[in-house]
């Protein structure tokens, strides 16, 4: 028996053109594998380029259609994206049944038609504001967060206030897209109850109909697909950036979002800050060069590193967790001073202030030590950059940071820490080379039996923590993995090349 595809619910008004609404909706979602219900609130008569009327149609028929795709046995949804309610009395009846169902809502607030029309009146935007008590993600775009809040948004320094006050309005998140504003980045803005981010792009030129129906259509895909609201707006934004890049001209002044369901690459891929200020410009860390980073071991002590270094280890990891002090110094000085004259490329990991004043070759930093991290005084001293990840969010995080590398993990279950994170598997390799164009580190359960497969999906290294410095006959098994990513080449002493 096939197994039941997630089902997702749009709920907006008819545009003719295509440009936008339910078949903008549709469009978007018959991408996914997913089971795709309507609801159709409202007709309208407009081109791309020009709107003439529109008809709502009445609650009782929009009740209908929400209870003949609740009825028994169709699938209940995980996700609906509301747009166009059209009036007053829709948004009443839509939020009375939004109240039946589990789904997580997305409401694009939709209240003028970019070819002319006036989509809500006053009484529908009062009730609209009533509704985000339902509403999980609220998506406005500038001019839209304004009529919602009679309030003026006229800088991104404005943006967060504005979010803060939407979600005071019941909205349990809330997405203000900053496209309106100018600038060559385009900076949307995410705050929840315990987080906030920017998202940012570069801004692509011209104008496309429909972007703001086929986010919020994605963002409902991804969460019914299973992905976590941040991942979700990661892999929507790329989604609808890819569309903008690959648009199509229809007519005059007329284009549609692009190739909806190609392969996502680099540049269609946001980057992410904290909430915490208007993001500036990016560092950018140096390039590890053009050799593979290879095998690439995390060793808790000096020792190893020259255990590592002297059977022709390139690429090295200082992890020590267990000393302080004097103690700690001492380990990171000693580990430098024997990798620098050999041309291995070492990592401090997590000390980072101990690296830049010692002049280390570079650092290795996981998600929660970004922040406390002066992390332009290492881009400016030419230390090099590491950065663990574990899911689209936190790869974004690192993207806004250019490092020098990104490291993907566990691969498989591993038992050298606690993992919040599910084992990304072999298949990760590829699309996460594919979708971020630095350096990929594959680390997490890896074996020896691994690495020349983890290097043929794309990684520029393969790194352990267990494997090697657990081993029987460490020697042979550090042999074993220098020849298994770089297979019939004989490791030698650096010393002697």
């Amino acid at each position: 028996m096939t197994p039941q595809r997630p089902s997702v619910w749009t709920i907006a008004g008819s545009d003719p053109s295509g440009g936008a609404g339910m078949q903008m909706d549709l469009r978007l979602l018959n991408t996914f594998e997913l089971y795709v219900g309507s609801v159709i609130t409202a007709v309208t008569a407009q081109s791309l380029v020009h709107f003439s009327a529109s008809t709502v149609l009445a609650p009782d028929l929009v009740t209908r259609q929400i209870d003949a795709l609740a009825a028994a046995p169709m699938p209940a949804p995980r996700a609906i994206k509301i747009g166009m309610m059209g009036s007053a009395e829709n948004a009443r009846v839509i939020g009375a049944a939004l109240a039946k169902h589990r789904a997580f809502v997305v409401l694009d607030p939709v209240t003028t038609s970019t070819s002319g029309g006036t989509l809500a009146d006053a009484s529908a935007i009062a009730e609209l504001r009533l509704l985000l008590r339902s509403v999980d993600l609220l998506t406005p775009n500038v001019p839209e967060a304004e009529s919602l809040l009679g309030a003026s948004i006229r800088h991104v320094e404005d943006m967060p206030a504005a979010a803060a006050a939407l979600r005071r309005l019941g909205a349990k998140h809330v997405l203000i897209k900053g496209g309106h504003l100018g600038g060559p980045v385009v900076l949307d803005f995410f705050q929840g109850e315990d987080t906030s981010f920017w998202l940012s792009n570069h801004r692509l030129g011209g104008q496309v109909r429909g972007t703001g129906c086929a986010l919020a259509s994605a963002i409902a895909a991804y969460v019914a697909l299973g992905h976590s609201l941040a991942e979700s707006l990661i892999l929507a934004r790329a989604r609808i950036t890819h569309g903008f890049a690959h648009a199509q001209d229809v007519c005059p002044n007329g284009r549609l979002l692009g190739d909806l369901a190609g392969a996502l690459m680099p540049d269609d891929m946001p980057w992410l800050n904290n909430g915490q200020g208007v993001p500036d410009q990016r560092p950018l860390f140096p390039s590890c060069g053009p050799e593979p980073l290879g095998f690439y071991p995390v060793v808790d002590s000096s020792a190893w590193v020259k255990r590592c270094g002297d059977l022709g280890v390139t690429t090295i990891q200082l992890r020590v967790k267990d000393l302080s002090g004097g103690e700690l110094r001492r380990e990171i000085r000693s580990a430098i001073d024997y990798c620098a004259p050999r041309g291995i490329r070492l990592f401090i990991n997590d000390y980072w202030d101990l690296a830049l004043e010692m002049g280390a070759y570079g650092v290795h930093l996981g998600q929660s030590d970004l922040d406390p991290c002066d992390l332009r005084q290492l881009a400016a001293a030419n230390l090099r950059l590491g950065i663990s990840t574990h899911s689209y969010d936190e790869a974004a995080r690192a993207h806004a940071l250019r490092p020098s590398y990104i490291a993907l993990g566990p691969i498989f279950e591993t038992t050298s820490k606690d993992m919040p994170f599910a084992p990304q598997g072999m298949a990760r390799i590829a699309e996460w080379q594919r979708l971020w164009s630095y350096p990929l580190v594959a680390i997490g359960g890896l074996t020896v039996a691994h690495a020349a497969e983890a290097m043929r999906r794309g990684a520029n290294g393969v790194a352990c923590i267990s494997d090697v410095t657990k081993a029987a006959d460490p020697e042979r098994q550090i042999r074993r993995w220098l020849n298994a990513v770089t297979p019939g080449i004989d490791p030698v002493v650096p010393s002697q090349r």
